[in-house]
């Protein structure tokens, strides 16, 4: 796999409005979106009617969307941009916000936060590769606010120094040898050159040196790249 900049994976104006949101596709439908294959989508006229915003929800209910400039039949992508400023460009941006806006409110449910936490791993001090060959579950120190349903990833530390594990917790606040403890079931099993250290720091990471929580950006990019890999499968 190529290596994939941080720029590309900048939280985007639609994963920032749909935050903590899970779609209803009857409201969708209600909504006046069409159902296209997979996919859901939904067109409407903004500022003035001169462009044209197309909505797209996805089986999984990620949305994407596109603003169309009608008088040079070609998509216009400034307003996208944070440093482009300007009433004109503000104003597309506003109206597409709005837009997105209005369909969350009608077509989305809130959900609750799941969280991304790290952990870290000393395989000088636990083998955690061999005891995670035929089983899906581990038990873990848990972090005070962590809850089930919270994505986990285990880093291996030196001489791998990288995320091997993507977990999910199923069960939490239990006591094992006297710590706060949580179980953790696998998710998927990465290969060693996935997500080494140098990416990660890429990704807005900078050090894994005890459990924490992953920086938001951090976080996206890596359930984006997994998408990704998943869908280039």
């Amino acid at each position: 796999m190529n290596f994939i900049g941080k720029r590309e994976f900048e939280v985007t104006i639609e994963e920032e409005v749909f935050e903590n949101s899970t779609v209803d596709v009857k409201r969708l439908l209600a909504y006046g979106f069409v159902k296209i294959g997979e996919n859901y989508m939904f067109e409407k006229l903004i500022y003035n009617e001169d462009f044209k915003a197309i909505i797209t929800v996805a089986s999984s209910g990620k949305v994407s969307g596109k603003v169309i400039d009608l008088s040079m039949d070609e998509e216009f992508f400034n307003f996208r941009v944070k440093d482009v400023v300007g009433l004109f460009t503000n104003s597309i941006r506003e109206a597409y916000v709005d837009l997105l806006t209005d369909i969350k409110e009608k077509c989305f449910r809130f959900t609750k936060e799941v969280k991304s936490w790290v952990v870290p791993a000393n395989p000088k001090m636990f083998d955690v590769i061999s005891y995670l060959e035929g089983r899906d579950t581990i038990t873990w120190k848990q972090p005070i606010d962590a809850h089930i349903g919270d994505l986990v990833y285990i880093y291996m530390g030196s001489p791998y120094s990288c995320i091997l594990y993507k977990c999910m917790a199923i069960r939490v606040n239990f006591t094992e040898y006297g710590e706060n403890a949580m179980e953790l079931k696998l998710l998927q099993k990465y290969e060693e050159d996935r997500y080494p250290l140098d990416k990660l720091r890429n990704l807005g990471l900078k050090s894994v040196r005890c459990c924490r929580s992953l920086p938001r950006e951090t976080a996206v990019a890596l359930i984006k790249m997994d998408s990704e890999e998943e869908n280039y499968e």
